[in-house]
C-alpha cells in the first residue's frame, strides 16, 4: 500500500470517530436535557411524575432539530 492510500484510510477513521464522538455528544446532551426537565416537572408537580404527565415533549431520539455541539456550522 502507498503511502498516500494509507493517508486516506487513517483520515477516513479519523473522520469515522469524530462522528461518533459528536453522536454520544448529542445523546448525552440530549439525556442532560430530559433529566433537567423531569426535575422541573418534580418541583412544579407533587404528584408522582409519570412519562403521560407534565407537558408533552417529543422522545430523546426525536429531539430538537440542532445539530450535535461538535458538528460545527450546519452544512
Amino acid at each position: 500500500m502507498s503511502q498516500k492510500e494509507e493517508h486516506e484510510v487513517t483520515s477516513e477513521k479519523k473522520n469515522m470517530e469524530k462522528r461518533s464522538n459528536s453522536t454520544k455528544n448529542f445523546i448525552i446532551g440530549e439525556k442532560k436535557i430530559a433529566l433537567l426537565l423531569e426535575k422541573q416537572d418534580n418541583t412544579s408537580e407533587p404528584s408522582p411524575a409519570l412519562p403521560s404527565a407534565g407537558p408533552p415533549r417529543p422522545p430523546p431520539s426525536a429531539g430538537p432539530p440542532r445539530p450535535p455541539p461538535s458538528a460545527g456550522p450546519p452544512r
